[in-house]
């Protein structure tokens, strides 16, 4: 089971243990994505993981909201579209490298659900994480 985040850190007594899941890229194309200008629409540039949601954004097709009817502009992608769309591809860069994935979408949910509590499927998401989690780490204890 893998869980994509960027670091999680496990505490145990006497030590701290992190863990980290990546995609490595080759160095050409970090630097040919280096050498991109950024497409923020302001002076600032996006850190390399806002750019793939605004590139996802934008390949999605967006019209520009000021010429859309309302009923309209509630269909346009959105960035939580992006999000989907990169989070996507990540899982299925993940799986080409044969790494375990266990990719679930819950509908109908904002993004920040997850510490929602009260929420049903919050709590049945936090009840998998968990035992996915309390699995991960049994398999990775009786392989000492």
């Amino acid at each position: 089971m893998t869980f994509l985040s960027r670091r999680v850190a496990i505490w145990r007594p006497g030590r701290v243990a992190a863990l980290r899941c990546t995609v490595l890229l080759s160095g050409a194309l970090l630097a040919a994505a280096a050498a991109q200008p950024a497409k923020t629409g302001t002076s600032f540039p996006a850190d390399a993981d806002m750019q793939k949601v605004l590139d996802a954004l934008a390949a999605l097709g967006p019209k520009p909201i000021e010429t859309l009817e309302p009923a309209e502009a509630r269909k346009q992608p959105n960035p939580a579209d992006a999000v989907m769309a990169v989070l996507n591809l990540l899982a299925a860069a993940l799986k080409k490298a044969g790494v375990k994935v266990d990719h679930r979408i819950y509908e109908g949910v904002p993004h920040e659900f997850f510490g929602m509590a009260v929420v049903a499927k919050a709590r049945d998401a936090q009840a998998y994480a968990g035992e996915q989690l309390k699995q991960s780490l049994a398999a990775v204890a009786a392989s000492r």
